[in-house]
């Protein structure tokens, strides 16, 4: 009989756990007043001259936000993400638009990313309550004071949510070459005629300032290129709050004021348009089935009950 001896597999050294630097939360700059053409979110891991992220922590609970960087780290960003975008700038005035998308999606990628929200509490698998997870540390003892505790927590109210912490100035210049950049990229994809491309690099730039006119006007005029009854309804939306935000003395409200008047009447013959494609497929879908037993749906005849709804009859 041969006895067989395994070594204990030595233990590997425990890497130092990093520091953390504090978590970048930009916002838009109020105070801009540049005429420039401006532009979404840089999502690139891999950021041109951008310092590697810090080395992760087997422990740390929260492995998917972005990058942390310093203060000056921040400001080498933004410099280098402002000289991508001036040189986008010079290809939009030349009319190159593939040129101009090149360097602004170059900036975008270089600008910190848009932090993520933090959640005030832990998830949890779906369908596991408190009184679930009290057991099942319990190692499976079903313990009847443990449950009713558990059942006392789970009918707690929840714990207010943090209020959003007042943003830096750095902060909000991060968020301001965000929001910049995706209404100039937008602007691009317009020229292009790629309408739906615009309208959602529009949401994100009003992602980082929701009162930004040009990226509201911008995606209103988007959205009434496309024509359905959906986007129409959302330009008209758009225009509505442009109309709110601009002084009166702007030239931009002549504009916005004629394109809103004439939405409504235009939703209206999208809303009919589509309603009337779609009740079509769905006679032909029925006539399809009851084709088989010699029938149509011209044999059920719908007429209003007077109460709201309608009554049904069958005729041959």
């Amino acid at each position: 009989m041969t006895t067989s001896t395994t070594a204990a597999a030595k233990p590997e050294p425990q890497a130092p756990s990093s520091s953390k630097a504090p978590r970048v939360n930009p916002a838009v700059n109020p105070d801009d007043d540049s005429d420039d053409e401006k532009w979404h979110d840089a999502r690139s891991e891999g950021r041109p001259g951008s310092p590697p992220p810090p080395q992760a922590n087997a422990d740390d609970d929260n492995d998917d936000e972005p990058p942390k960087f310093t203060d000056d780290e921040i400001r080498d960003l933004l410099k280098r993400g402002d000289e991508l975008k001036s040189q986008g700038n010079d290809c939009f005035r030349k009319s190159d638009w593939d040129g101009a998308i090149r360097f602004y999606t170059q900036a975008l990628k270089t600008v910190p990313l848009r932090p993520q929200e933090r959640q005030t509490k832990k998830s949890r698998p779906a369908g596991l309550s408190d009184e679930d997870e009290d057991d099942a540390g319990a190692d499976g003892q079903n313990d009847t004071g443990d449950k009713a505790k558990g059942k006392e927590k789970a009918n707690e109210p929840e714990e207010p949510q943090e209020a959003p912490k007042e943003l830096t100035p750095l902060e909000k210049e991060a968020a301001t070459a965000r929001s910049v950049l995706n209404a100039n990229l937008a602007a691009c994809y317009v020229k292009q005629g790629k309408h739906d491309e615009a309208v959602r690099l529009c949401t994100e730039a009003l992602a980082d300032d929701p009162n930004y006119v040009k990226a509201l006007h911008r995606r209103a005029t988007a959205n009434e290129a496309l024509g359905t009854w959906t986007s129409l309804s959302d330009a008209e939306k758009d225009y509505k709050r442009v109309l709110e935000l601009l002084p009166p003395s702007d030239p931009l409200r002549t504009s916005s004021t004629r394109s809103l008047r004439s939405l409504p009447e235009r939703i209206e013959v999208q809303k009919k348009k589509e309603t009337d494609e779609m009740m079509g497929k769905l006679k032909d879908l029925g006539n399809s089935v009851l084709g088989k037993f010699g029938l149509s749906t011209d044999n059920f005849k719908f007429t209003p009950n007077g109460q709201g709804g309608y009554s049904m009859n069958f005729a041959r």
